[in-house]
């Protein structure tokens, strides 16, 4: 019988520990899906052009925790979550630090 369990043993990210405590998630039935919230956070702020999405950054961190909050209608309050991200993508795209990728 195949196994569908991961087995691989990585140590998830900084950002995805963060997440998942931001929305109180405390099992691991759903890491698969809230990595993909996070990945789709992240390219939603590419998308939005915020080209630089370092995963140190306090405020891509806190953007993240706000999509994710949103999707998974953290409280029952999914349009406030809603609108705090697109207030944090207007923060970000006007403040001008996340337009370019910085070089390395």
């Amino acid at each position: 019988m195949p196994n569908n369990e991961q087995t691989t043993n990585t140590e998830p990210s900084e950002l995805f520990t963060k997440v998942k405590a931001a929305i109180r998630i405390g099992h691991n039935s759903l890491d698969d899906e809230i990595q993909d919230v996070i990945d789709a956070a992240l390219l939603s702020l590419n998308a939005h052009g915020i080209a630089t999405t370092d995963e140190d950054d306090a405020l891509i961190i806190n953007a993240v925790k706000l999509y994710a909050r949103w999707q998974f209608d953290y409280c029952g309050k999914a349009d406030q979550w809603e609108k705090a991200w697109n207030a944090a993508l207007v923060v970000m795209a006007l403040c001008g630090d996340y337009d370019e990728v910085p070089n390395e």
